[in-house]
């Protein structure tokens, strides 16, 4: 045996020793975590034995070793065999371990006869096993544990999506598998070939095993302790290094009395002494720049982030900020916000914003969680990552997040609470580096949660603030339309009563000229028909007396006509009502006026509705209102060219009947529309109209309860006349 033969298996040792003790010491919580330690100390027991036989001289010696190690590294097939399904979350092959175990437990009962191991055998390394009837069986449950375990493994990483995990897979695969795989060949020497045995290499997919494990938390140990580990990691490495020199100067420089080993060995540990500290601090410092090269940047990206969001004063501008420095400063493939829905009944979450650097990142729109987990979200205040929910939540309430973390392609779920409000949840994914999030990482999202938190409560109240003030606005706005509305209204109604009242003390002025005229009117016209009567009786009178005399008692009726419906119209009384049907009063109104238009060229068309009702009033009444006003058309169209259109139409709804005079004439100003109703006011020329005319359509339509109003044509361009009775 040589020095170099025991330095593989040694160096195994010390990586099953440490990844024992680390695991024990630190309780780390993660899946199959006492089938990791169980296996890793088997893995010691293993390779002391491989040692001792390596440095023993006593054949005898070696065997009985072999064989009480035998009772217990069987176990390591089941064991390997359980802590993988258990670590993939693969439940089919439970009967196949239970298997396994039994035939482990037969095995044991063998070790100590030589139907296991027959004896040993010396070769250039040392000695090693023979093995006996039965350790075929050994070979064979390894061979199939193994065959198991590489299938459970490629399955995993061909169904896995996500890149962090497909990565973690590979190097359980490439550390921890193909571990077991060398220490199953450990059998070929058994079986009698004399070749080193390949499991003593097993430090080599250790070693690559360690790096995934610190790189790629490859046991969702979450790895907040892991710079501690690693400085004792270092330490640890160190003195491996100083013991192998020790050992290999003493094979290399024999020396031969003990004062010279003394001395020897004290200048060895003094210059141990000077150099391990150096050593250390420089591995330290290595270590800190490989798992803080990116924490350097966060204390400037925490100020940078404080110093924007503390002056916007909209949430989704500070959603949308968080979301791009969450997602820029620690290079993720895919991070999205969350935020709470609007309305007050609603339990979900709906998209506020996210930042993707795959095409293959697609987040929902809307994530509904049930009251469980809504209620974690609230009270954990903290970044939720996969590991904490497997291993500090109960079997239920883990079940829940891990399929909501799945249906939202998330690594970390970090909820923003404020004063015991939720604003909503920043969902995070993997790093585009494929490495697992540190403690620098989950602080940094916990202390830019914590900010964007208050910064969006402190938003919030601004945007109340900034709804309210806006409706209040809304509201002074509104009440200062109504008012204007209601002095418009109060001003048009002074108006009317302006105008009412001018018109009533013109139509009192009116009424008094009238009565004051009616009594000579009466007496002249009684005196000429007595004149007349005489007159008549005698033969010797010129006839053309007579004649004037009777033209002068006709134009006496007509004024004493004229001065009655004055009377009438001042007094604001009306006959006996009857039934009138305003197209027949139309026709009545055209055949009076056809005198006036059979010289002309004025067309004058009649527009009506098919079933006009009747309504009560004053025939006559209504007559000389159509006649005043399509008269006043006929006078303003040109006789040559002019139109003149006459609807009559019925508004059902309304409960009215409407009658439209519209012509093709100039219209009216608007500046005299106010005035046009007013008694003896007129555009015409003096002599040629009394400005009575529109006056008396105005009182006839008020006695009728009807409202006139005058407009500009739509169809024909003029003037339009609209009385709706």
């Amino acid at each position: 045996m040589t020095v170099g033969h025991c330095i593989p298996p040694l160096l195994c040792l010390i990586g099953f020793g440490w990844l024992a003790a680390f695991a024990a010491r630190f309780h780390v919580p993660f899946p199959a975590r006492n089938l990791f330690i169980g296996i890793c100390i088997l893995g010691c027991f293993l390779y002391i034995d491989v040692l001792i036989i390596f440095s023993v001289s006593s054949e005898t010696v070696a065997l009985w070793v072999s064989r009480i190690d035998h009772i217990f590294i069987l176990y390591l097939i089941p064991l390997y065999l359980q802590f993988f399904s258990a670590y993939l979350g693969i439940e089919r092959y439970r009967n196949v371990i239970r298997i396994v175990y039994g035939a482990s437990f037969l095995l044991m009962l063998s070790a100590p006869t030589d139907w296991l191991i027959r004896g040993m055998q010396h070769h250039g390394f040392g000695y090693w096993a023979i093995g006996g009837e039965l350790y075929w069986l050994v070979g064979l449950l390894a061979a199939c544990s193994i065959t198991i375990v590489f299938s459970m493994l490629l399955q995993a990483i061909r169904s896995e999506r996500r890149s962090v995990f497909r990565i973690k897979l590979i190097y359980m695969g490439i550390g921890f598998g193909a571990l077991g795989l060398l220490i199953g060949l450990n059998i070929l020497p058994i079986l009698g070939f004399s070749i080193y045995p390949p499991g003593n290499f097993a430090f080599v997919p250790l070693g690559i095993f360690a790096f995934g494990l610190f790189r790629y938390d490859l046991l969702g140990m979450n790895l907040l302790v892991r710079r501690g580990l690693l400085y004792g990691l270092t330490g640890l490495v160190l003195s491996t290094v100083y013991a192998t020199a020790l050992w290999s100067m003493h094979l290399v420089f024999p020396v031969s009395n003990d004062v010279s080993i003394l001395l020897f060995t004290f200048v060895f540990f003094l210059l141990v002494g000077i150099s391990i500290g150096p050593l250390q601090r420089r591995l330290q410092e290595r270590i800190d720049s490989w798992i803080g090269k990116d924490a350097r940047q966060y204390p400037a990206i925490i100020r940078a982030l404080s110093r924007d969001i503390i002056i916007i004063q909209e949430s989704h501008r500070i959603i949308e900020r968080l979301v791009d420095t969450v997602h820029t400063s620690m290079r993720l493939t895919g991070c999205a916000f969350y935020r709470k829905e609007g309305e007050p009944e609603g339990l979900g979450f709906e998209l506020a914003a996210f930042c993707s650097s795959s095409p293959e990142i697609v987040f929902p729109p809307i994530y509904r969680p049930d009251a469980a987990v809504r209620k974690t979200f609230l009270s954990q205040g903290k970044a939720i990552s996969i590991e904490m929910i497997q291993t500090c939540m109960e079997a239920s309430l883990s079940k829940q997040f891990l399929a909501d973390i799945e249906r939202l392609g998330a690594s970390l779920i970090v909820p923003l609470v404020c004063q015991h409000h939720l604003h909503g949840l920043l969902i995070v994914s993997d790093k585009m580096s494929a490495e697992p999030f540190t403690s620098e990482d989950i602080r940094l999202l916990d202390i830019l949660a914590g900010q964007s938190a208050l910064a969006l409560e402190n938003a919030t109240t601004m945007e109340q603030l900034r709804a309210l003030n806006q409706e209040l606005e809304d509201k002074v706005a509104e009440r200062t339309r109504s008012l204007q509305e209601a002095l418009e209204n109060a001003r048009r109604m002074q108006e009317q009563m302006i105008r009412s009242e001018s018109l009533a003390s013109i139509g009192t002025l009116v009424a008094g000229t009238a009565h004051e005229l009616n009594n000579p009117i009466a007496s002249a016209d009684s005196l000429v028909q007595s004149v007349l009567e005489e007159l008549r009786e005698r033969s010797d009178i010129d006839a053309d007396i007579l004649e004037d005399l009777a033209f002068i008692h006709k134009q006496l009726g007509k004024a004493r006509e004229i001065v009655r419906s004055l009377l009438g119209l001042s007094r604001q009384t009306a006959d006996k009502p009857e039934s009138i049907h305003l197209p027949d009063v139309v026709q009545d109104a055209l055949k009076v006026l056809h005198n006036r238009i059979k010289h002309t060229h004025i067309r004058i068309d009649v527009v009506q509705s098919a079933d006009v009702p009747e309504f009560p009033g004053s025939f006559g009444d209504i007559g000389r209102l159509v006649l005043n006003l399509v008269d006043n058309a006929i006078q303003a169209v040109d006789p040559i060219h002019g139109v003149i259109q006459l609807g009559i139409s019925v508004d059902f709804e309304g409960r009215r009947i409407i009658f439209d005079c519209d012509d093709n004439g100039p219209g009216v100003c608007p500046d005299i529309r106010n005035d046009m109703f007013k008694p003896f006011f007129t555009t015409k020329p003096p002599g040629q109209g009394t400005g009575l005319g529109l006056y008396i359509c105005h009182e006839i339509a008020m006695r009728h309860g009807a409202h006139i109003q005058v407009e500009t044509s739509p169809c024909l361009g003029g003037a339009r006349f609209r009385v709706m009775f």
